[in-house]
């Protein structure tokens, strides 16, 4: 099955407009959609229906989806953002060791 359609789809989607969503969307989809199991295209596609004043709020820990999946999506987001920050700071300390 080619899931590039599916992941081009996802990538337009997550270009919100606002910077901060699109720092915590699109590394994420770039990286990781192409592996998603059909259930997490749902998922994800769920997520990027919401306006984005709420998914700020729900990034941000101002408010919590009701939907657990969602919830667990968010935790996901940014579980990777920061490992992905961390290897950055990891790879930046080894070339320069001030």
């Amino acid at each position: 099955m080619n899931l590039r359609p599916q992941v081009a789809k996802l990538t337009w989607r997550s270009r919100r407009g606002a910077r901060e969503l699109d720092g915590l969307l699109l590394p994420f989809i770039q990286e990781n959609a192409i592996r998603f199991s059909p259930g997490e295209f749902a998922r994800m596609e769920r997520l990027l229906a919401q306006p984005d004043p709420v998914l700020l709020d729900w990034f941000l820990g101002r408010a919590a989806p009701g939907d657990h999946e969602l919830a667990d999506l968010i935790k996901e987001i940014l579980s990777y953002l920061q490992e992905r920050r961390c290897a950055g700071r990891g790879v930046l300390n080894q070339k320069n060791p001030a």
